[in-house]
């Protein structure tokens, strides 16, 4: 005859273990609950009668995620975000488990979003970042806008696309992140690229009738009048040129081989425009960063914004390119500390009418105006190509990364209209062309 046949007493319930417990309720917590580590509360009792419990555990389906406890309610946690699950009971005392429960009736896990994926940015644009990113999963609770924060200190927020136009100052460098937002809260990306903001140098006109002199060179949208001169102090960016006989007047400064004419001058507030140097024939080859961080190359005219490109850092130069300009650097030792990834910001594409090569060799064709780095008589510098000599040294590497020498012992000029490539590459300024380390601006 079993224990439980006939009548008993209260105290004799005692000795037996629990009854078949009773599911009151379960409900979903996420309220700021982080993505994939839903949980939801089961409420559960013991029906009349029964035997009293010492302890519960509370099992999900599917998963067979536990929570284990002395009372109801118990909170079981760990469970996927947008999933459906049932829970069942079992109650337990020194005397054994009871009976599992009847499942739940199935409810959704909901948790705060996915972190937004993907997220980068991009500045081909004066004075704007646009940032993008994946939409991410919604955590079972539909997102209801993104907040966009600069790491210069600006927040944007209710945006409902998966892109953003910040507005940023010309030059400056920051990055960002998104944080995707749904009715339990936030998640937050990853921080994007660094990027310094694209600039774009205001346009200086002469007045009507004015005109550059025959040998100067100006970047488009800008023009030097005739008759006018630069205060006491200025100089003349390389690349403008003097018709013959003409000289620097006194208190100027010209670099070696340039020279600014006289009675020339700019009027109050006005001043020279920063110097763009013309670059790279279309077909000469750029050392790009490979799969696997392997050394590879494209041709220049295939090189795009966003192309990782191989560079190398000198110890001697100033970290900031704003301490130094290029062609006035100079060094008796240069410390180049291996081959490193620079990222192309900006590319610029325009024509030339001559190109200058290296040892007769036509892989590597650069305008007249594009810096070298060149050792000469046992001093380190950048010189434009057109100021190359026989016996100068330049800096290449081989297909292995190894850095080595080329001593130049022929320069030869290609007169034909080409067009021609700019890189600006951050972090740092000097990449390789067919090999040989030049200044990337």
């Amino acid at each position: 005859m079993s224990k439980r046949t006939g009548k008993k007493s209260a105290q004799q319930n005692d000795w037996l273990e629990p009854f078949k417990p009773i599911i009151d309720s379960v409900t979903d917590v996420g309220t700021n609950r982080l993505y994939n580590n839903g949980a939801v509360s089961v409420a559960f009792s013991l029906p009349a009668g029964s035997p009293p419990a010492t302890s519960y555990t509370v099992t999900s389906s599917p998963g067979g995620f536990t929570a284990t406890g002395a009372a109801s309610p118990l909170l079981v946690e760990s469970l996927a975000s947008n999933t459906g699950y049932t829970f069942t009971v079992v109650a337990s005392n020194n005397y054994g488990n009871s009976v599992s429960s009847d499942p739940s009736s199935s409810v959704t896990v909901t948790t705060v979003p996915q972190a937004p994926q993907s997220a980068s940015v991009t500045s081909t644009v004066a004075d704007r970042d646009d940032v993008s990113w994946s939409e991410p999963a919604n955590g079972g609770k539909s997102i209801t806008s993104y907040t966009v924060t600069s790491s210069d200190g600006p927040s944007y927020p209710n945006i409902t696309s998966t892109s953003y136009q910040v507005s940023e100052s010309g030059g400056t460098t920051q990055s960002y992140t998104i944080v995707a937002i749904n009715a339990n809260g936030t998640s937050a990306s990853a921080s994007t690229n660094s990027i310094t903001t694209y600039f774009s140098p205001p346009s200086f006109f002469s007045p009507p009738g004015f005109f550059a002199p025959p040998g100067f060179f100006a970047p488009p949208g800008f023009f030097s009048p005739p008759g006018f001169f630069s205060p006491p102090g200025f100089f003349a960016p390389p690349g403008f040129f003097a018709p013959p006989g003409f000289f620097a007047p006194p208190g100027f400064f010209a670099p070696p081989g340039f020279f600014s004419p006289p009675g020339f001058f700019s009027p109050p507030g006005f001043f020279g425009p920063p110097y763009f140097s013309k670059c790279l024939h279309d077909d000469t080859p750029v050392t790009v960063v490979g799969p696997n961080d392997s050394i590879d190359y494209k041709a220049a005219k295939d090189v795009q914004e966003g192309d990782w490109i191989w560079a190398v850092d000198i110890t001697e130069l100033p970290s900031d390119e704003a301490a130094y300009s290029s062609l006035f650097w100079s060094s008796p030792t240069a410390t180049m500390n291996g081959m490193v990834k620079t990222q192309v910001i900006n590319k610029y594409t325009s024509l030339a009418e001559e190109t200058i090569t290296i040892n007769n060799n036509p892989a590597s064709r650069f305008t007249k105006d594009h810096p070298m780095f060149v050792t000469r008589n046992g001093v380190n510098s950048f010189m434009l190509a057109d100021s190359l000599q026989v016996g100068d040294i330049l800096s290449m590497h081989d297909n292995q990364g190894n850095i080595s020498q080329l001593t130049i012992n022929s320069i030869e000029s290609i007169l034909e209209e080409c067009v021609v490539h700019t890189f600006n590459a951050e972090p740092y300024d000097l990449i390789y062309a067919n090999g040989i380390l030049t200044h990337n601006k």
